[in-house]
């Protein structure tokens, strides 16, 4: 990929390149994609064979220029990075990534995909589940080893959104390991800074079986459709359009992966920053309103996703360099949120951040469709923690131990001494409650405040239609209109309010559509 720079890579390493080469990236990718944005915040690294952009406004740029920049096609060209012999032994592999999915495709493909996943992916399916995500989380401290530490990876984060996304697959509790091994293998294929030959090879292992394991569950579902998520992908919609099998497959590998691996990451990353925080912890602890507002600076704070590759389609200039047709542009998530001419003290872990505008979830049309889930899964497993939990604090001398990826950002293990243990009674709601169906939009907390104001801003095209949805008749009448502005990427979830003004309006539209 790239042809035109392929020669330069004899040149003696950029001192930069050898820091992005180096385990530091590992251990504190900030302080490499601060000097980055420092230095050049679109820079060509000749050891990755990518340009990187680490500052907030042109990683914005690049994720609003589908027409420059396209989302097919980066994860094929990792793949013919191994040698010829490697990639002849991986055609399951192969097919995956030739396969466009919701989000490895560019308009007016994506617009086709997204629309018939989004209509099966609605507020609607997220608000339904809560229930039972709570009760799930209340299990898996129950059945934690006790005592005074609590390993909130191993016991809490990472199996808590695996058994989500497999429960709204419809999956059998048997079945949840080889979600398990694909999603983890998933990870380090995508993860690690230039493609490995062993991963791939147990990477098309699984996907093997895994496709095999999926084709059975189809035809199951098909025959008895069970009302889950997946059963919803495989049935037409209204219209008669249908996802067609290799497509359904490579959605479940990304919301497998996208659903798990991020949200095991926000849960953990949250509860690392507030137990390295006391002032924050006390803050959450005295006013458990703030949890959305903690969610949100731990999206921004550590990056679940650290980083979201496209490809040149044509020859071009992003932040004053020529980036010719074909060469991977990778939008350093990461570099963004902590830019410091968006955000004041960057580094600084604040619940009360008054500055919003994070890019953790993406932005624009490839904005993230599982965002809502997320989000739910973190505040439910926040509010269970401060429950249970008087004090959260980090074992003497214990350092972090990151999985080795730079498109994640994951502990391997979080160990967290903990005292005050409650009762497992608890059942305190996870975050603040929904209005009650039919409500009108001024009637949910806080709309007045935080919502209002923003519709009366001029030349924002989402703002003029927002105002006229004034009831939840009005948000189910136009639930097509909302996802087609969705799919335009002109949703104030698509990153432009503050947020505490994006959590209540999506607290209304969620509450509506499950009307």
């Amino acid at each position: 990929v790239g042809g035109a720079h392929a020669a330069v890579g004899r040149r003696p390493m950029h001192a930069l390149d050898e820091r992005l080469a180096s385990p530091e990236i590992f251990r504190d990718p900030y302080a490499v994609y601060a000097a980055l944005r420092a230095d050049e915040p679109v820079f060509r690294s000749e050891a990755l064979g990518q340009w990187l952009v680490t500052d907030h406004d042109h990683v914005v740029e690049l994720m609003h220029s589908p027409q420059l920049f396209s989302n097919f096609g980066w994860e094929l060209a990792r793949l013919q990075r191994l040698p010829p012999e490697v990639q002849a032994r991986v055609p399951t592999l192969e097919r995956l990534v030739r396969t466009p999915a919701i989000t490895f495709s560019d308009p007016p493909e994506h617009t086709r995909l997204r629309r018939l996943v989004v209509k099966r992916f609605t507020p609607r399916t997220v608000t339904s589940s809560s229930d039972w995500i709570q009760a799930l989380t209340s299990e898996l401290l129950d059945s934690s080893r006790g005592g005074d530490t609590l390993d909130i990876v191993g016991e809490l984060a990472y199996p808590l959104p695996l058994r989500v996304i497999a429960h709204l697959f419809g999956a059998r509790d048997e079945d949840v390991e080889i979600y398990k091994q694909v999603s983890s293998t998933r990870v380090v294929w995508q993860g690690s800074p230039t493609p490995r030959v062993d991963i791939a090879d147990r990477y098309e292992a699984l996907l093997i079986e895994f496709k095999r394991y999926l084709t059975e569950l189809f035809e199951r579902l098909r025959a008895a459709p069970d009302g889950s998520l997946l059963s919803s992908l495989l049935a037409p919609d209204d219209a008669g359009e249908v996802l067609d099998d290799e497509e359904v497959i490579h959605t479940c590998v990304i919301f497998l992966s996208a659903g798990h691996e991020t949200t095991t990451a926000l849960i953990a990353n949250a509860v690392l920053a507030l137990a390295n925080n006391p002032e924050q912890l006390q803050l959450l602890s005295d006013d458990r309103e703030l949890v959305p507002r903690a969610v949100e600076e731990a999206l921004r704070w550590a990056s679940p996703i650290q980083r979201v590759l496209r490809v040149a389609l044509e020859d071009c200039e992003l932040g004053g360099k020529s980036i010719s047709a074909g060469d991977v542009v990778v939008a350093v998530l990461a570099g963004a949120n902590r830019d410091p001419a968006h955000f004041s003290d960057p580094d600084a872990f604040d619940i009360m951040r008054e500055d919003g505008g994070h890019v953790a979830l993406g932005h624009g049309i490839h904005y993230c469709v599982g965002a809502g889930l997320a989000r739910l899964e973190a505040g439910i497993a926040l509010n269970a923690i401060l429950d249970r939990y008087t004090e959260l604090r980090l074992p003497a001398g214990w350092e972090p131990s990151w999985v080795e990826s730079i498109s994640t950002r994951t502990l391997d293990a979080l160990p967290v001494l903990v005292n005050g243990r409650a009762p497992s009674t608890s059942s305190r709601p996870s975050g603040e409650q929904a209005p009650e169906p039919g409500a009108a939009a001024e009637d949910t907390p806080g709309f007045e405040e935080h919502v209002r104001p923003l519709f009366r801003q001029e030349d924002v095209s989402a703002m003029r239609f927002l105002f006229d949805l004034s009831s939840y008749d009005d948000v189910r009448q136009h639930a097509d209109a909302i996802l087609g502005a969705l799919e335009e990427g002109t949703m104030p979830c698509d990153g432009g309010w503050p947020a505490e003004s994006v959590d209540t309006f999506r607290r209304w539209v969620a509450a509506g559509m499950a009307a």
